[in-house]
């Protein structure tokens, strides 16, 4: 997958929304049969058009719309969408919501509009965790880590600690790790064997946050939005965040509001020295225009010269500067090219930096190719 361009006409966006039906959108056919009558309406790609330059992507028009629907807006497009509509009242034959769709665009044009421009798409999928966890465990240090998420949203991936993870394996089994937690988090876990024991994972003695616009779960407004950003259909993800913001709420998490490149290295200078800070983002860079992509990835490769840091990045493909992808098989499926590259950066023995291609996993974690 190269970088994310977002476009600047109709025609381009047209196209992005019937990639998106194509290729990201096999567990919500709502989305999909959605978006395939979006990329031939030009009033509502005209809608979006008006979103903020780099935030003009299906995702955030249909978290917009799905954030109206959970506030209680009544209207026939509600009986469409699980995560609003009563069992009795669901409707399943999604190939007729577009009528429905384009009526409630039109009457809330402005709302719609308002939410774009305030709002960013923020998925805060704690099934990343998945394979964040791994990773940590293959950190192999004895010294306490501070963990720093880089575009955090609400947080909710800094309580990898606190979730448990039931990984599939390919012989049936499932290998179990991670506390007794209300989050659980099931992966399918592809590999010859499985490389961790229950308790391989560093201590997480400080959790902080960057996000331009980070959520409090204290609000109702933040809290639905995060609801909002989850897809309608999937309940098992509308469940698994309702835990996990009851769990964050429990917890102390120090979010910093900015952009992350003014912000990530004044939060790591003040890290007592014996704490080892971990960097970690996860769709996040796409975001960034090309400068700032250099900049955070030079920022990131400091921290850990030094500091002797170690810097996660779960990014696309041909995202991040310097980052190299694995070679797909001689015929990828459409979920692996748009599959999450996972890399771990270190400081080797010889004083040069490591970088290790981790994993290939779903972008919500639910299958993980190891690699390492």
């Amino acid at each position: 997958m190269t970088a994310y361009r977002p476009p600047v006409d109709a025609a381009s966006l047209a196209q992005n929304f019937l990639v998106f039906a194509n290729a990201e959108c096999a567990s919500e056919p709502l989305y999909a049969a959605l978006s395939r009558a979006i990329s031939d309406d030009r009033d509502i790609l005209d809608l979006l058009l008006e979103a903020p330059y780099p935030q003009r992507r299906p995702v955030l028009l249909f978290a917009a719309t799905h954030d109206l629907l959970l506030a209680g807006i009544a209207h026939p497009l509600a009986r469409f969408y699980r995560s609003v509509a009563r069992d009795d009242e669901l409707r399943d034959d999604v190939e007729h919501a577009f009528a429905a769709f384009a009526d409630f665009c039109g009457q809330q044009h402005h709302a719609l509009l308002a939410l774009q421009r305030e709002r960013t798409t923020q998925t805060n999928e704690v099934g990343r965790c998945a394979g964040l966890r791994l990773v940590l465990a293959a950190l192999e240090t004895s010294r306490p880590i501070a963990l720093i998420d880089v575009g955090c949203s609400a947080g909710l991936n800094l309580l990898v600690d606190r979730y448990r993870f039931d990984y599939r394996l390919s012989d049936t089994s499932v290998r179990t790790v991670g506390p007794d937690s209300p989050v659980v988090i099931a992966a399918a876990f592809e590999a010859r064997a499985f490389p961790f024991d229950r308790d391989a994972m560093p201590a997480i003695v400080e959790r902080c946050g960057i996000d331009l616009a980070p959520l409090d779960l204290n609000d109702a407004r933040d809290a639905r939005w995060l609801r909002a950003c989850v897809w309608p259909s999937d309940v098992e993800r509308h469940s698994r965040l309702h835990s996990a913001i009851a769990l964050a709420r429990e917890t102390s998490i120090e979010l910093h509001r900015g952009d992350a490149n003014d912000r990530l290295t004044t939060i790591v200078e003040a890290l007592d020295r014996d704490v080892r800070p971990v960097v970690f983002h996860s769709w996040v860079v796409s975001y960034f225009d090309r400068a700032a992509r250099e900049r955070f990835a030079n920022a990131a490769r400091a921290i850990v010269m030094e500091r002797d840091g170690a810097w996660i990045s779960a990014e696309a493909a041909g995202v991040v500067p310097g980052l190299d992808a694995p070679a797909l098989p001689d015929d990828p499926s459409p979920a692996r090219r748009e599959a999450t590259i996972w890399h771990l950066t270190t400081h080797s023995a010889d004083g040069a930096s490591e970088v290790r291609t981790m994993a290939r996993t779903h972008p919500h974690g639910r299958w993980i190719e190891w690699l390492a």
